[in-house]
């Protein structure tokens, strides 16, 4: 685990335990197919790891919310308002799967900011989207 559920909450996380988890995962598992796996035996994670992470699961909490239905617009997302004898209603240009695109865009440059020169143990640039000798 690369972020504690107490890590989560001191850095100001609001999820509960078992979606934390969840979420925490997704997370991880992100963060390794874009470093080739070079975080996933470190005994001790960075605090840029661990803010990749955080900022990660508002992210996916953000997508959640959104593809669910739960929250209305994002603010990044184009929108269309219209408004006729006082009722005003807002909503998405993007479709689910356009939106779902720009997310996975946005996680992808998280990583990529946040991670950008960090090494792990062995002295290999995490981000380094080629392969070492030995890998």
């Amino acid at each position: 685990m690369y972020l504690t559920y107490e890590e989560y909450t001191t850095m100001g996380g609001t999820l509960d335990e078992a979606t934390f988890n969840n979420f925490e995962f997704e997370a991880e598992v992100f963060i390794n197919w874009i470093t080739f796996n070079r975080l996933k035996n470190e005994e001790t994670q960075s605090n840029e790891v661990k803010r990749t992470v955080y900022s990660l699961i508002n992210l996916l909490m953000t997508k959640h919310s959104i593809l669910s239905g739960s929250e209305g617009n994002s603010s990044d997302a184009p929108a269309v308002s219209m408004e006729n004898d006082g009722v005003s209603v807002t909503y998405s240009t993007l479709s689910g799967a356009e939106l779902f695109d720009k997310l996975s865009v946005d996680a992808r440059n998280i990583v990529l900011r946040y991670l950008n020169g960090v090494k792990n143990s062995q002295g290999k640039i995490v981000t380094y989207r080629g392969l070492y000798e030995d890998e």
